[in-house]
């Protein structure tokens, strides 16, 4: 019976390491240095606008494909490419003449473009939605924090997608839980952020 359960598992695992062999590793970067994430508003982003003194004008609303947004009294609003505050700010100035107090905030709640998928031995392996320098930790933890007894901290991969083309790069988190000082990985859209099982990378060490 184990016999005929061990040439499945090594059949996996050499799918496994066919795949990523396949992917392209890329050149060591400074990732002490948080790259630039695109926070602007884009069409199918869900957006919250809550006004502080007018709270019956607050509400959700989906961005439109042509990236606008229906705003009452004022109609018909453009915002894509505009940044959260950005926004804020030319509404507020719309509202000005329309409001004693047109205070609010603008809150991006879903972003199907920003955003990140964590994977593997976390507790809810899900689509995480990207802030600004986000972290490797930071995401898992989103994700509901990682299985202390399954997961392998020593091996979390990170793929992105470049030009077209897979790149991954492993992280180990034991160091960083341990108090080690080490660079940080700072997350990009659309980032995998994958924990491995420990007794999986075990086993394919071992045999």
């Amino acid at each position: 019976m184990m016999t005929s359960m061990k040439w499945p598992l090594i059949a996996l695992m050499l799918l496994l390491l066919g795949a990523a062999a396949c992917i392209k590793r890329p050149p060591e970067a400074n990732t002490s240095v948080p790259p630039p994430v695109d926070m602007s508003i884009r069409p199918g982003d869900l957006i919250q606008v809550t006004f502080a003194y007018a709270p019956e004008l607050s509400g959700e609303q989906r961005v439109s494909p042509d990236g606008t947004i229906e705003m009452a009294h004022i109609g018909t609003v453009n915002v894509t490419g505009k940044t959260p505050d950005q926004l804020r700010v030319e509404l507020i100035e719309a509202y000005a003449s329309q409001l004693r107090h047109p205070e609010l905030t603008i809150t991006v709640k879903e972003s199907l473009e920003r955003r990140v998928y964590v994977g593997g031995e976390v507790h809810n392996p899900s689509y995480v939605p990207l802030t600004s320098q986000m972290t490797v930790l930071e995401a898992i933890m989103a994700a509901g924090g990682f299985d202390t007894v399954k997961a392998d901290l020593d091996h979390v991969t990170i793929v992105r997608y470049t030009d077209g083309k897979q790149q991954a790069v492993k992280i180990n988190l034991s160091k960083i839980m341990q108090g080690e000082v080490l660079d940080v990985y700072y997350l990009q859209p659309r980032d995998i952020i994958y924990v491995p099982n420990k007794t999986i990378n075990l086993y394919i060490l071992t045999e």
